[in-house]
């Protein structure tokens, strides 16, 4: 199997994997508490591979969100995509980085990204900012040093 073909596979198990994490079952008080791991994945392949992946690569991943999800269309696609912007703008900093400060600023673009999820939904249902919006933000944190450490040591090997 060619060196593209394998890392292909291992992008789309990987968001596989993190789409059956993202919606699967989960006790109802952990909900707030839930990272967006398809936006982490996301934001990993967009790091470590910036010419495969980018923006119409976070775009289509943030439509396949709503259609899962049952959002409206559009809404997570736009917030992907705008995290995915800045996390381009970002890139060669992020990238020697140490994992601790990589974790504070993946926190930080998970914020982008709840504040913009949260921004579109307060504008179609109306509802109340809450400070529930930070907790993703908080667990991604603990979450993604995993995500970048199993995703790494894959990567290196398919390479």
């Amino acid at each position: 199997m060619s060196t593209r073909r394998l890392s292909l596979v291992l992008v789309l198990t990987s968001l596989l994997v993190a789409l059956v994490f993202s919606f699967g079952a989960g006790r109802s008080e952990w909900l707030y508490w839930k990272p967006p791991i398809v936006l982490l994945v996301a934001l990993y392949w967009l790091l470590f591979e910036p010419q495969t992946f980018g923006l119409v690569f976070a775009f289509t991943l943030g439509l396949l969100v709503d259609f899962v999800s049952g959002a409206p269309a559009g809404e997570s696609a736009m917030a992907f995509c705008v995290t995915a912007y800045w996390a381009q703008t970002l890139e060669h900093r992020l990238l020697h980085f140490t994992i601790f400060h990589q974790c504070l600023l993946i926190a930080g673009l998970v914020v982008v990204y709840q504040l913009i999820s949260v921004a579109i939904d307060l504008a179609i249902h109306g509802g109340a900012l809450q400070l529930a919006l930070l907790y993703p933000a908080l667990s991604a944190i603990l979450v993604w040093p995993f995500i970048a450490g199993v995703l790494g040591r894959l990567h290196r090997r398919s390479l």
